[in-house]
């Protein structure tokens, strides 16, 4: 089947023939996807392999195909590049991997904590990954690249969300679509390329909103799935071993797992009795204590709250009154 073909629909593991209004609600989806990335051509795409990069890939070699790019570690196995490999394949894609070292890695942290200012390991270590990715796409000539994020916030693609009633479901996303922010067009802008979310477009937050959190998480052959509604939207396009591919964070799936364990060896006894010293704004441990410090020194102290803003008991960032996370050290709840 050609890939810019029509999507097949039926079975789904054991469950019944789709019905005419899930089709069309699929349909609806790629449709609106469609407009987006033709509205914005972006030339370049960041694919992981998940289920929204790959979507992403699949709305938009309907119309054109922009180059994919993955980053994975040179030291570790990365999950994402055998799954992003399917999805290039499949689709007729140009595929650029871009393989890092442990040293590349870290050499990229300080930028990073520079755009973010942010010392929360969760962060830092996910934009690592994005960086490297945004920086070649930028060495190739690009001026524009797609990022996936926002699918995981609103078709409930994370584990904590797939345990949800479906009434607290539709209650959490309409509260995150209103808050949810990424560090990726800061990043984006800081190398000079244009950062095109998708997921985030009134367009899609709208449409998100309006369908019903039955049709974002269902059981499938004895396994709950987040982003159901998204894979049948892939079902008989990719391989199954996309389709149901199960979340993994940025981390994990480009073969950076183990990278915290090695930023926490380049501290010393010495700055880390310092650091943890602090009143306010002590690291957890090594890792966050080595982003510490370089926010210390890049950006010369912890961001101060702003009119309107509230304070991080734990750090003493600020952090917008409708939030529950301190984006600069990760506590939760503030």
């Amino acid at each position: 089947m050609s890939p810019t073909g029509p999507v097949p629909y039926g079975v789904v593991g054991e469950a019944p023939l789709l019905s005419e209004g899930i089709e069309e609600l699929a349909r609806e989806i790629l449709a609106t996807l469609g407009e987006i990335v033709q509205r914005e051509r972006p030339q370049s795409l960041l694919l992981s392999g998940g289920v929204d990069t790959s979507l992403l890939a699949y709305a938009s070699s309907r119309y054109y195909r922009p180059t994919a790019l993955t980053v994975t570690s040179k030291h570790s196995e990365a999950p994402d590049l055998r799954y992003a490999r399917m999805v290039a394949t499949t689709l007729g894609l140009k595929h650029e991997v871009v393989e890092l070292t442990r040293e590349e890695a870290v050499s990229l942290i300080r930028p990073v904590v520079k755009v973010t200012r942010s010392f929360d390991p969760m962060e830092i270590r996910g934009s690592i990954p994005l960086y490297a990715g945004l920086l070649r796409a930028r060495d190739m000539g690009f001026e524009s690249i797609m990022l996936g994020f926002g699918g995981d916030e609103l078709f409930a693609g994370y584990p904590y969300m797939i345990s949800m009633d479906a009434k607290t479901l539709k209650e959490y996303i309409e509260y995150i679509s209103r808050v949810m922010d990424f560090f990726s067009r800061k990043l984006a802008d800081s190398v000079g390329i244009r950062a095109v979310e998708p997921f985030r477009d009134p367009r899609m937050v709208s449409l998100a909103l309006k369908i019903d959190p039955t049709l974002k998480v269902r059981e499938v052959d004895g396994k709950r799935y987040g982003k159901w509604i998204l894979r049948i939207c892939l079902q008989g396009v990719l391989p199954d071993e996309v389709v149901w591919r199960q979340k993994e964070n940025i981390g994990t799936g480009s073969g950076f797992g183990d990278l915290g364990s090695y930023i926490a060896s380049l501290v010393s006894d010495e700055e880390y009795r310092a650091l943890t010293s602090r009143a306010k704004g002590r690291p957890r441990d090594r890792e966050q204590a080595y982003y510490l410090k370089v926010l210390l020194e890049e950006v010369g102290g912890i961001p101060q709250p702003r009119p309107g803003e509230k304070e991080c008991p734990y750090c003493g960032a600020g952090v917008a009154p409708e939030r529950a996370y301190c984006r600069t050290c990760g506590s939760y709840p503030v």
